[in-house]
């Protein structure tokens, strides 16, 4: 499987448990970020620094990862650069109804893949640490011979 085919998902963030009115908030605010840059921001949250809506601006609130992926999702869409890229993308996937299917397709074998991967890492490790394991279990009991040998030696039950 090439790493190449693998999609970069920019919108897997879920905030259901927000209301409407502070997921507007948020929304706008991220979309305001973009457009003016993270100096805005920073200005922003200066300024709203006592107001209780703008809380998420403040890097140790739990909004604020989910707020600095819609400015960074925002910039993305509202970015020129990268506009070519998004329409060519969106045209393959009007024009052949089945591109969309192949590349999740795709990115359910790299799934799959990564998985078996990381299984075969974990079975690696435990193979690892059971001949570990098994190797200071032998090693004990080879002291624990060592330290019987003059015992066994006198009771005469080894022969030399």
């Amino acid at each position: 499987m090439q790493t190449s085919l693998v999609i970069q998902y920019k919108s897997r963030i879920f905030a259901d448990s927000l209301s409407f009115h502070f997921r507007d908030i948020l929304r706008l605010t991220a979309l305001f970020v973009a457009k003016n840059g993270r100096q805005f921001m920073t200005t922003l949250s200066q300024r709203e620094a006592r107001n209780f809506q703008f809380e998420f601006l403040r890097p140790n609130h739990s909004f604020y990862q989910y707020f600095t992926r819609l400015v960074d999702q925002y910039t993305l869409l509202l970015n020129p650069s990268g506009k070519d890229d998004r329409m060519t993308e969106l045209t393959k996937n009007m024009e052949n109804k089945f591109h969309l299917l192949n590349v999740a397709k795709d990115r359910a074998e790299w799934v799959k893949y990564q998985e078996a991967e990381r299984k075969k890492e974990e079975e690696q490790k435990d193979e690892e640490r059971c001949m570990f394991a098994l190797s200071s279990f032998k090693s004990v009991l080879c002291l624990a011979n060592i330290e019987k040998w003059p015992m066994l030696k006198s009771t005469g039950m080894i022969l030399l």
